[in-house]
């Protein structure tokens, strides 16, 4: 689990990302967001089987970041990325749970925070 207070405490400025979703139900959504003068391009995919959101992440010029990677709150989702930007990307809830977001949850009760480098 990722120490977010260390984070806030380094200096970092978090930004939430938009996953503002029509009727909040969307198993399937890209979002792109500025990772520190880098544009990346991010998927998000419900698994109905499993009952887990996955991540997957590129450079607007194509260049994989990590692919098919298991969301989890307060962990950060580059964290096993080898063209990783340098900054984190962590999804966060309200609640001090760490239940998975279910489907409806991401851009609700779970927020995902992209820290900049320091």
């Amino acid at each position: 689990m990722i120490d977010v207070n260390a984070l806030f405490a380094s200096g970092r400025i978090a930004r939430e990302l938009d996953l503002s979703l029509d009727d909040g139900l969307t198993p399937f959504f890209s979002v792109s967001f500025n990772a520190d003068d880098r544009i990346v391009v991010t998927a998000w995919a419900w698994s109905e089987r499993v009952e887990r959101w996955y991540f997957s992440a590129e450079y607007d010029d194509g260049t994989p970041i990590i692919s098919g990677q298991v969301v989890e709150l307060w962990k950060d989702l580059f964290r096993f990325a080898t063209t990783r930007p340098v900054g984190a990307l962590v999804p966060m809830s309200e609640a001090s749970a760490l239940t998975a977001p279910a489907l409806g949850e991401l851009g609700g009760r779970v927020g995902v925070y992209y820290f900049s480098a320091p």
